[in-house]
């Protein structure tokens, strides 16, 4: 999401590093190339996942997305 507030940014460790930064507004013709990457595993998207919860704890899976942890990016449930 956009944050509200300002974020900081370390830009001595973004040049030391070569770090690259690229944003992007309302995600316009970015999906094709996130699902190019996705499908050939360019990209690690495990480490997206916070914690996995089968169908039938679904319940407990949105309990546990209400609490908010700070370090949680996606919760997900399998089918």
């Amino acid at each position: 999401g956009m944050p509200v507030d300002p974020v900081p940014f370390d830009i001595a460790t973004a040049q030391s590093r070569g770090i690259s930064l690229e944003t992007v507004f309302r995600y316009a013709n970015v999906y094709q190339k996130a699902i190019d990457l996705a499908a050939t595993d360019a990209v690690d998207l495990s480490r997206f996942v916070s914690e996995t919860f089968a169908f039938d704890d679904s319940v407990q899976a949105f309990e546990r997305f209400l609490e908010g942890r700070p370090t949680d990016v996606k919760i997900q449930i399998t089918l």
